[in-house]
């Protein structure tokens, strides 16, 4: 079976401008919120397409060593600390893939180090970062994007912080 991508998402209490997003969808089981990074087309053509940097802040993503994880704001550029995260009121997606750099500055997910990666702990442990990045911001990640999250015990993690089981 190939590998899979996944975007999990956290349970979270959404603050200023995206709690005020979230109060604007009535009927949340009826909608899809659709984030998109960069948005290019106007809102006359696509107004169900909103800007992902309006709304969400992101760690780093293009890691290549497992000591490179880290919970401290990379996107938007707007956004250099966790203060000013706080103060933005944005949601926090928490990157946490792996990249193996190839030849000619070329990058393809790690897979050789995925159970590394998605594991509950270690130097790379997504648990890890998870439980390090809530403390860290003070309050847990809303959305966590994995590669390979059907390699390891990648979902288990986010679920235990939601408090799901399968």
């Amino acid at each position: 079976m190939p590998p899979l991508f996944l975007f999990l998402a956290l349970v979270a209490i959404p603050s200023s401008s995206a709690e005020q997003l979230f109060e604007a969808v009535p009927g949340v089981e009826e909608r899809l919120v659709s984030f998109v990074n960069p948005l290019t087309p106007g809102k006359e053509n696509a107004p169900y397409l909103l800007n992902e940097s309006d709304f969400i802040w992101e760690n780093r993503y293009d890691v290549t060593r497992l000591e490179q994880f880290a919970c401290t704001p990379d996107r938007p550029s707007n956004i250099t600390t966790i203060d000013e995260m706080h103060d933005s009121g944005n949601l926090f997606l928490m990157n946490h893939m792996l990249y193996w750099q190839m030849a000619f500055g070329n990058q393809t997910p790690d897979a050789r180090n995925v159970a590394d990666t998605n594991s509950w702990n270690g130097p790379g442990g997504l648990e890890t970062y998870l439980i390090r990045c809530g403390n860290q911001v003070m309050r847990q990640p809303t959305f966590v994007l994995v590669d390979f999250f059907n390699v390891g015990p990648a979902l288990a993690p986010v679920d235990r912080l939601n408090r799901v089981g399968h």
